[in-house]
């Protein structure tokens, strides 16, 4: 699924975080295994790492 949420097309990327929140906003109905939540919980660390990093780069090219 990380492909569908870090692609540059963004028809694609909004596809696939429609799809995800489908995933969760059913959570109650169907619970995630331990592996999946961790997975999950690594890709959106690994996101928000990459957003800060993009930021810092950002903000030291003075793009803000």
């Amino acid at each position: 699924m990380e492909m569908y949420l870090t692609t540059t097309d963004s028809i694609i990327r909004a596809r696939g975080i429609l799809l995800l929140g489908e995933v969760l906003t059913r959570l109650t109905e169907n619970p995630l295994g331990n592996a999946t939540v961790h997975s999950l919980i690594r890709f959106f660390t690994d996101r928000l790492v990459s957003v800060e990093k993009e930021i810092f780069l950002m903000k030291r090219r003075g793009a803000t």
